[in-house]
C-alpha cells in the first residue's frame, strides 16, 4: 500500500465592508442602493467592488408593484480542502494531468456574478396576491465541487463560466376563516461552460471538461418545479395543521440511453434506482413529495407558552433520487418517510 498523505497549512484574510440605504425620491417610488467592497487573500489575492441597485414602483390604481434589480456578487473560494485541491501532490492524481501529460496547479478562483431580476406583484383580490419574477445570472469563475466517489469528501473546482436563467410564479392567499395557502411554479435553465480553470478534478469526463466552449447542464438544471401548501389555524383552540407538496421534473444524469436493468446492476448500482431514471431523457424521473404538519398550543399565558407539534416528511414513503452519478456531486438519495416531534417553550 502507498497511502496518499497531505499535511499543509496557510493563513489568509478576508475584509468586507458595505453601505446600503433605502429611500423614496418620488411618491410610490422606492430605491435600494448599496455598494460592497471585498478584499480576499489566501493562495490568491483579489479585490471586488460590488454595486447593488433595486427599484420598485407602486401603481395605486391597479395595486401593482413593479421592480427591477441588479446585483454584482463576489464569492471567495470555499475553504474546505482548498489547500489540498491547490497542491502539486493532489494534481498528480487528476485525470486532467494524465490526459495532458503535465502536472500543473491552477488556483481556485473567486466566483463573480452579475445578477439581473425583474419582478411584478399584483393584488388579485383582497384574498389573493400574484408574484412573478424573471432572473438572469452571468457567472465568471463558476464555483462547483468535485466529490470523491460517493463519500462526503469534496474538492473545490473553478469552471470558466456559467449561466442561470429562470422564471417564477406564485399565488399567496390571505387568511379566510383560518385557511391560507400558496401555490408556485418555477422554470429554470442552468449550465456551465468549460474548461475547468482551477481546483482538483478526479472524475472521468476529462475530454469535454478540458475543451473550451463545451456547455453542460449543472446539477440544479431542473426545468419544472411546483409547490403548494394549505394551512388551517383555529385561533380559539390554538390548533393548527398544514398539508403541502413539491413536484420536481428531475435533474440531468450522465447515462447511456437504452441501458437495461441487467447492465445497470452489472455496473454495481442498486437495482431500486433503475426505475427512478429516465434513460431516454437522461434525467431523474419526475417526483411529487408530500408533507404534513400539525400542532397545538397547550398552554398560553402572558409570559409563558407551550406548543407541541409533529411533522411527517415524504408522507407516502417514496424512494427518489436528488441526482445520480453526477460528474461533480455523485449520487444523493432522498430520505424515506420521516417523523419529527417538537416541544417548544416560549418565554416573553
Amino acid at each position: 500500500m502507498n497511502p496518499f498523505i497531505f499535511n499543509n497549512r496557510a493563513t489568509g484574510n478576508e475584509v468586507s465592508a458595505f453601505v446600503q440605504d433605502r429611500f423614496s425620491p418620488l411618491k410610490n417610488l422606492t430605491l435600494d442602493l448599496g455598494v460592497r467592497f471585498d478584499h480576499y487573500r489566501l493562495l490568491i489575492e483579489d479585490n471586488a467592488v460590488s454595486p447593488r441597485i433595486g427599484i420598485a414602483y407602486f401603481v395605486p390604481r391597479t395595486q401593482t408593484v413593479l421592480r427591477v434589480s441588479y446585483n454584482r456578487l463576489f464569492q471567495p473560494p470555499p475553504n474546505e480542502n482548498l489547500l489540498l485541491a491547490s497542491s502539486l501532490q493532489a494534481a498528480q492524481l487528476s485525470p486532467l494531468s494524465v490526459a495532458t501529460g503535465q502536472v500543473t496547479v491552477d488556483p481556485v478562483l473567486p466566483d463573480k456574478e452579475n445578477v439581473f431580476e425583474f419582478g411584478l406583484q399584483q393584488q388579485l383580490s383582497k384574498y389573493a396576491r400574484l408574484s412573478v419574477s424573471v432572473y438572469n445570472k452571468q457567472i465568471r469563475g463558476f464555483s462547483d465541487k468535485d466529490q470523491f466517489f460517493d463519500t462526503g469528501i469534496i474538492f473545490p473546482v473553478s469552471i470558466f463560466a456559467g449561466r442561470v436563467t429562470g422564471e417564477e410564479v406564485r399565488i399567496d392567499t390571505s387568511e379566510w376563516r383560518g385557511f391560507s395557502g400558496f401555490i408556485s411554479y418555477a422554470n429554470s435553465r442552468s449550465f456551465g461552460i468549460t474548461p475547468i480553470i482551477g481546483g482538483l478534478f478526479l472524475g472521468e469526463a476529462v475530454d469535454p471538461l478540458r475543451s473550451p466552449g463545451f456547455r453542460f447542464p449543472n446539477d440544479h438544471d431542473e426545468r419544472n418545479e411546483g409547490q403548494f401548501q394549505i394551512s388551517y389555524t383555529n385561533k380559539r383552540t390554538g390548533w393548527w395543521t398544514s398539508f403541502g407538496g413539491r413536484y420536481d421534473s428531475g435533474v440531468p444524469v450522465d447515462v447511456e440511453p437504452g441501458t437495461t436493468l441487467q447492465e445497470f446492476i452489472s455496473q454495481g448500482f442498486d437495482p431500486r434506482f433503475f426505475k427512478e431514471i429516465d434513460f431516454q431523457r437522461s434525467r431523474i424521473k419526475p417526483r411529487t413529495i408530500l408533507n404534513f404538519s400539525t400542532g397545538v398550543d397547550l398552554f398560553r399565558k402572558e409570559r409563558v407558552g407551550v406548543q407541541v407539534a409533529m411533522d411527517i416528511q415524504n408522507l407516502t414513503d417514496k424512494l427518489y433520487l436528488y441526482n445520480f452519478e453526477s460528474v461533480f456531486s455523485g449520487t444523493h438519495v432522498g430520505p424515506p418517510r420521516l417523523w419529527n416531534g417538537r416541544l417548544t417553550l416560549n418565554f416573553k
